[in-house]
């Protein structure tokens, strides 16, 4: 089940409000500045202080923010497993990030870490590339 995606509002009396940004229905400019915001399961908008752009950004930076983070950390993840003694297979791989092909990220990451990639013996190891 995916994590709900929080972002802080500011209601019209200065409180902060964790809204989940899936459960918003629709926002719009408010007359008044700020934004009417209607959530699932509500039957009236509640305003905030946030301008429909603000609220945007709000939301595209959450989302963008979360993949960002759990990219970076299945990578990171990757590296470190071709980084031990005694390397990793394919198998282990696939099963410690969840993906149905790997190789190529596990490349790349080491590749953006500074170090080699070999494969012998059907397991792979990330080793220190040796100055030119």
């Amino acid at each position: 089940m995916p994590t709900p995606k929080f972002i802080t509002l500011t209601d019209t009396d200065g409180n902060k409000d964790r809204v989940n940004a899936d459960h918003i229905t629709w926002y719009t400019a408010n007359n008044k500045g700020g934004s009417r915001v209607l959530l699932i399961d509500h039957d009236s908008a509640n305003y905030y202080a946030e301008t429909p752009e603000q609220i945007d950004a709000l939301i595209a930076g959450r989302k963008a923010d979360r993949r960002q983070q759990r990219k970076q950390t299945k990578r990171a993840l990757l590296v470190e497993l071709a980084s031990r003694p005694e390397g990793v297979t394919l198998e282990e791989m696939l099963d410690a990030v969840g993906w149905k092909e790997c190789r190529g990220t596990l490349g790349e990451a080491c590749r953006e870490s500074g170090l080699g990639l070999e494969c012998r013996d059907g397991r792979y190891y990330a080793v220190k590339q040796e100055a030119a």
